[in-house]
């Protein structure tokens, strides 16, 4: 080489030096940081016991030993130090009220009692001490609750018995005719129920939080029993407070002095119970799902129940077949189950402010706390237990699917609906969104449109952290499922114009009304035409969302291939009729689906498709006998729909009037079907069954429909008191105080095709059927009333 050999030497000796210097340093590392844990492991106990009361300091202090060397533990020297750590971990547990420091606690006592170093096992004792102290004081405060209530139960009986008249709500506002001894012994009462049910809150907040830890359930004394019959004593627990303040108000009375809300068990001198009670209704259900997650995991790794490659099929490596019986009656399909039905006690506390019905504000605040927890806690089982495993080859798996999950929708979407209303800033709705979308995008695959409809509804929101969630959604949707994403915002276009349609402001019936009376009417109008463009913005963001990067063509190929049928759904939607509006009332619904029209103009066959579809409802249109009475703005959004198109004006309508009754002698002749539009199941209130078709979101590819004749449509008669859309408010209401279960309804007409239609297919395209290779998965979900039927089957 021709290196200096003094100059090579001195560079092998800097290699050395540095490789040296590195080894020095991960070993100084090493002890500094286990030089640290043994200052730490002496000092720390003192600290925790003189900061005990200060929860802005315990944040930082109990976050600590989880970043300790274990090996330090098995010292000798440091076991005194470990064990008064230990013992001042739990101590702060049991007395700290504020849940960071309590989860702080938990995680770093998780910590001492894992590993192998030498101090595992008295670690392990220390934390079985602790569920069974927080185990024994839940079940005390349920138990004295219970006898208390029985007391009461027995001294409303009596009292019953003595009065036929129950105290009325102003009298036990003001506690009227009880001297002060009286009313003292109220306060002290009350006092002790807050007390008991605010213990109760905390200690069951603890063992959810154990819970959480994966800590709870294994060191709790006894067996799977006992575990089961702790969480029943819960639910029992539950159920009870969930009865006992359940609202029972009755209608308003026309007598001024009546009671206006009359329920026997809303009696309490203290509107802080309720509160407290909402908090134990919370915590309690959280720590029942916390269980219940717990139990199924364990379920899962004990039975080798795995996630095939990571992907969406289950499969089980064990004996398929099992024990049926019990796979039916399986201790987390009990826990999923009363779960499910405490969710449903929950949704049944819910109150409807626009009743009639005067509620104090502690009734107010029981029930929107009830709803958030019952709301949250169903979402979160419906992530647990998705409907997929429904598909899974293990038949537990199968029987966990919750697929009736009805109910745990409806009631969540209703409430969700009247915080739409009722709450003036919409990002208060974010954590209700949020809750809802976990659940949609889990069980996107066989998910429920109308529900992800009402969610992607919120597109045109003003907040941030909305937007974000509804960005994250629609791309997971859309990849997912693209289909049925083109089938939910339908789904979510049709829900949002029958509420404008709900909204319209009412006509000033006063002959002579005053300019107060003027000026709100101007304000409603107002308020309702930006509602309208507020839909129109909401469909131009759901027709960008369809679009790849380059926004020249649709992101997917089964979007193409649906997007026709998609495209003639509309169509038929807005040429639908209804008993309750003048004809052509829906043709406004083309001034917000017109957004949709640049896709049609991507491909000529779409066009050509569709150009034809229309001409056959104009002609349907044309031939009606009530034609004259289309209102003009309706048939001038549909010339600009065609205009929109590049169709230009309409040759069927421009006709003259005295060709109107020809068409219609030959239209009559034309072979007859069942119905354009089929008849709704859903239950609503003084609506017609044409009407009820607007409650559809999945479609069928429409172009084998013939017309129908005029014999197919019931007529109204020119006596009947039509008026447009513009004009006339919706008997449906769009929030009921009632919560039933809704079902996806899907066209009808597939109700009468062969029974080997097994092979899933869009409702959109009869095309798509090729492109799918899996088995019908008639599964149903429902919705509330407010919402509408669909079958879910593809």
């Amino acid at each position: 080489s021709d290196l200096d050999p003094i100059l090579a030497a001195r560079q092998v000796e800097a290699r050395e030096n540095t490789k040296a210097s590195a080894r020095k340093s991960v070993t100084s590392k090493g002890l500094n940081h286990e030089a640290l844990s043994v200052a730490l492991i002496k000092t720390l106990p003192n600290l925790l016991g003189k900061f005990k009361s200060d929860s802005k300091i315990l944040e930082s202090l109990t976050l600590l030993p989880r970043y300790f060397v274990p090996s330090v533990f098995s010292l000798p020297q440091r076991k005194a130090d470990f064990v008064a750590l230990l013992k001042m971990l739990t101590d702060i547990y049991l007395l700290s009220t504020d849940e960071q420091v309590i989860m702080n606690c938990a995680r770093s006592i998780r910590f001492l009692s894992e590993g192998d170093h030498a101090r595992s096992t008295e670690a392990k004792r220390s934390v079985k001490r602790l569920v069974s102290v927080i185990h024994e004081q839940v079940l005390e405060h349920l138990t004295e609750q219970q006898e208390e209530n029985n007391v009461q139960d027995d001294e409303s009986k009596d009292s019953r018995r003595t009065s036929p008249r129950r105290i009325s709500s102003r009298q036990r506002t003001s506690v009227q005719g009880l001297d002060s001894d009286d009313e003292d012994m109220l306060d002290k009462g009350s006092s002790t129920k807050i007390d008991n049910e605010t213990s109760l809150y905390l200690n069951l907040q603890r063992a959810r939080i154990l819970s959480w830890q994966g800590i709870f359930a294994n060191y709790l004394d006894g067996d799977e029993d006992s575990l089961e019959e702790m969480c029943n004593f819960v639910a029992d627990g539950l159920i009870q407070r969930l009865s006992s303040f359940q609202l029972d108000s009755q209608t308003v009375d026309d007598d001024e002095t009546a009671d206006k809300t009359t329920d026997k068990r809303w009696d309490f001198s203290n509107d802080r119970l309720p509160v407290v009670t909402a908090g134990t209704v919370d915590e309690g259900l959280r720590f029942l799902l916390a269980l219940t997650a717990q139990k199924l995991s364990d379920t899962q790794d004990g039975n080798n129940l795995v996630l095939d490659d990571g992907i969406n099929t289950i499969t089980e490596t064990d004996n398929e077949e099992g024990d049926e019986a019990e796979v039916d009656d399986h201790i987390v399909s009990r826990l999923r189950n009363r779960l499910i039905a405490l969710v449903d006690r929950c949704f049944q506390n819910f109150i409807d402010e626009e009743s009639g019905i005067e509620y104090t504000s502690a009734e107010k605040m029981w029930s929107t706390r009830v709803q958030d927890s019952g709301g949250e806690i169903a979402s979160d089982l419906r992530t647990l237990f998705p409907r997929e495993w429904s598909n899974a080859s293990s038949p537990l798996l199968r029987s966990l699917a919750i697929t009736d999950d009805g109910r745990l929708i409806g009631g969540y979407v209703r409430y969700l609906k009247a915080m739409e209303q009722s709450s003036s800033q919409s990002s208060t709705l974010s954590p209700l969104l949020l809750s809802s979308a976990r659940a949609v995008s889990t069980n996107w695959k066989l998910g429920n449109r109308r529900e992800a409809g009402l969610l992607l509804s919120h597109i045109t929101s003003s907040d941030g952290e909305t937007l974000e969630i509804l960005e994250a959604l629609v791309h997971y949707l859309k990849v997912i499922q693209p289909v049925r994403f083109l089938e939910a915002q339908m789904a979510s276009l049709r829900e949002s114009y029958k509420d404008w349609i709900d909204n319209d402001p009412a006509d000033i019936d006063d002959g002579n009304p005053t300019d107060e009376m003027m000026t709100q009417f101007e304000i409603d109008e107002a308020k309702h035409k930006d509602l309208f463009t507020k839909i129109v913005e909401q469909a131009n963001l759901f027709s960008a969302s369809l679009g790849a990067k380059n926004k020249k063509h649709l992101s997917d190929e089964a979007l193409a291939t649906a997007f026709a049928g998609f495209m003639k759904e509309g169509i038929r939607f807005s040429f639908s009729d209804s008993e309750e509006f003048m004809l052509g009332s829906r043709l406004s619904f083309l001034s917000i689906f017109v957004k949709y029209v640049p896709w049609v103009k991507v491909d000529s066959r779409h066009k050509n498709a569709i150009s034809d579809y229309l001409d056959e409802k104009e002609t349907e249109l044309r031939t009606h006998e009530e034609f004259r009475e289309v209102h003009e703005d309706d048939l001038a959004a549909l010339e600009e729909f065609r205009k929109a198109l590049g169709l230009g004006a309409s040759k069927i309508l421009a006709a003259d009037a005295s060709t109107v009754d020809e068409d219609r002698s030959l239209q009559s002749t034309a072979t007859p079907r069942s119905a354009v539009t089929p008849n709704s199941r859903m239950d609503f209130t003084a609506n017609s069954d044409d009407d009820a078709d607007e409650s559809r979101d999945t479609v069928n590819d429409l172009s084998m429909l013939t017309p129908a004749t005029s014999a197919a449509r019931r007529s109204r008669g020119s006596s009947v008191g039509g008026s447009s859309v513009g004009s006339t408010r919706s008997v449906v209401s769009s929030v009921r105080s009632s919560l039933s279960p809704l079902y996806e309804e899907g066209n009808e007409d597939d109700s009468e095709e062969s029974p080997t239609a097994g092979s899933k297919r869009s409702r959109f395209d009869d095309s798509v059927v090729s492109r799918q290779s899996e088995s019908v998965l008639s599964k149903r979900s429902r919705l509330d009333n407010s919402v509408g039927n669909e079958d879910d089957s593809e």
